[in-house]
This record gives C-alpha cells, sequence and structure tokens, in this order.
C-alpha cells in the first residue's frame, strides 16, 4: 500500500513539564521537539467492511497515540497597558481556554511585552486575570526583547513562562525607587501562586526594592541533593541561625543597586527565566 506521508513541523520550546511555541535561534539547554502528524494519502482500495466491525485495537492505539498541535497566539502589550489592550488580551486567552477545553489541545500565550510605563491599577488587573482559573488551561509566556522596567516588568513575573533576549535586561520596578508597600503586598500575593518556579517572592522583593540585597545559596538536603534558592540577606541569617547546611552562597545585587538583571546572567544563574531567545517567537509550519 502506497503512503505519502506529510509532515507537519511545529516548532515547540520544551521547558520544566511541557512546552511552547519556539523561536529560530533559541539558546537553550533544554531539547527541541516537533510534533509530527503523518497524513495517509493515496492509498490502494481496501475491501469494504461490515458498518458496525470496530478498528483493530493496533489502529485505535496509533491513533490516540498522536499528540495534538497546541494552539497558539501572539499578542503586543503597547504601553501604555489601557483597556483596549486589556481586554484584547483577555478575550484572546478566553478564546484559548475555551478552545483548549474543547479540543483536548495545550495552549499559549505569548505577550510581547514592550519598553514603557503603565499604570499599576492596569498591571494589577491584567497580571490578576492572567493567574486566575478563568485561564488556568493556558500558559502564559512573556517575550522580552528589549530591556523592560517599571510596572510594565510585573505582568513578565506573572506569566507562567519568561524568555527574554540575551541583551535584555528584566525589573526595577520601581525605577530606582521602592514600590509602594500596597503595590508591593499585591504583587507578592501573585507571585506566591508560583506559576512560575524561576522566580519567588524573595527574588521579587530585590526587583522592586533597590535597597534590597539578593543572594542566590545552595542548600544541602538530607537524600535530597542540593537545592539552589534566592534570598534575602534577612532570609539568609535566618537560614544560617537555624543551622540550615549552606554550601555556597552568591551575591545577586548589593543594597542600594536597582534590582534588574539581563536575560544572559539570569540564564546562567537558571533564575527568572526559561530561555532565552535573539529572535522573535512564533510558529513555522513546513508542508
Amino acid at each position: 500500500m502506497k503512503r505519502r506521508r506529510t509532515l507537519f513541523t511545529f516548532w515547540i520550546l520544551i521547558l520544566s513539564i511541557g512546552s511552547f511555541l519556539a523561536p529560530i535561534g533559541l539558546s537553550t539547554s533544554g531539547s527541541f521537539a516537533q510534533d509530527l502528524l503523518e497524513v495517509p494519502e493515496d492509498k490502494e482500495p481496501v475491501k469494504k467492511e461490515p458498518a458496525k466491525q470496530e478498528k483493530p485495537a493496533e489502529d485505535k492505539k496509533e491513533a490516540d497515540s498522536k499528540t495534538p498541535i497546541p494552539l497558539g497566539r501572539t499578542i503586543t502589550v503597547e504601553s501604555p497597558l489601557n483597556d483596549v489592550v486589556f481586554g484584547r488580551i483577555k478575550n484572546t486567552a478566553l478564546a484559548l481556554q475555551n478552545q483548549s477545553i474543547q479540543e483536548n489541545r495545550k495552549a499559549f500565550l505569548i505577550l510581547e511585552i514592550t519598553p514603557g510605563d503603565s499604570p499599576f491599577y492596569q498591571v494589577q488587573g491584567l497580571a490578576k486575570f492572567l493567574t486566575s482559573e478563568a485561564v488556568s488551561n493556558v500558559t502564559t509566556i512573556a517575550w522580552i526583547p528589549k530591556t523592560v522596567t517599571g510596572n510594565n516588568a510585573a505582568l513578565a513575573l506573572v506569566c507562567n513562562e519568561i524568555i527574554m533576549h540575551p541583551d535584555a535586561e528584566l525589573g526595577d520596578l520601581g525605577r530606582g525607587k521602592a514600590l509602594d508597600l500596597e503595590e508591593q503586598q499585591s504583587l507578592l500575593s501573585l507571585i506566591q501562586k508560583r506559576t512560575n518556579n524561576k522566580v519567588n517572592g524573595s527574588l521579587v522583593k530585590g526587583l522592586m526594592d533597590p535597597q534590597v540585597p539578593l543572594m542566590l545559596v545552595k542548600i544541602e538536603k538530607e537524600n535530597q541533593g542540593v537545592e539552589s534558592r534566592v534570598v534575602t540577606r534577612d532570609e539568609l541569617s535566618q537560614l544560617q541561625n537555624l543551622g540550615v547546611a549552606i554550601s555556597d552562597i552568591e551575591t545577586i545585587k548589593e543594597a542600594g543597586f536597582a534590582g534588574t538583571l539581563s536575560g544572559a546572567r539570569a540564564r546562567g544563574l537558571n533564575i527568572l527565566v526559561n530561555q532565552t531567545a535573539k529572535e522573535p517567537l512564533g510558529t513555522r509550519i513546513d508542508i
């Protein structure tokens, strides 16, 4: 039986437990994967089978093994963030959520966050929505091709994943000053949901307040290996007072310096970003 194989290639990045739409020229320690769909064509005639006869078990197994191609959308978040942009992101995310559930497909929303400034209440509202159950099936990815500081940076911190250009920087939410206490508490409450395992509350504290120093420590856990964790100086002192075994301490930022990290440095420390890339994110289909 003649079969012609048509390969649909959908570029995907593989992260900790999931995959997402991949750029060309990606720099990553992870692996690439391609979803390949085999479409049989030009089959020879076969004998007609009884209408009620079911497909062989092997054919069913092969069909069930096909992995559906993920859904993906990209939106540029222009500054300042306003009701129009907010609505577009919300509607797109909700549509992806519904389609993901109906078709049992993974869904990804890539937000290209641009430099600029936006009102905190707008950023806060969108951040709450992106971390809500309403879009729990949608993996949100922040794409940072250029340096982003101020309130806009908060959007990236609440996304499931962050991808940055190696030379771009992210952070300094208060633009040289500490965010208001109420704003800090609001953002930290969202970070505590741990939507991104590369971002913890301590790291965010250092990005929100120049006076908060940050360290990367390696904690020896009995029978569990070594854990790398970002901590503040106060948290480091608490760990030391508790007698926690710490094998290494690396300073990320000293007090008095703006909390920003480049994509390359963050990737080297294995914090903040999941990947770095030099090309815009998107999809490519080869037929």
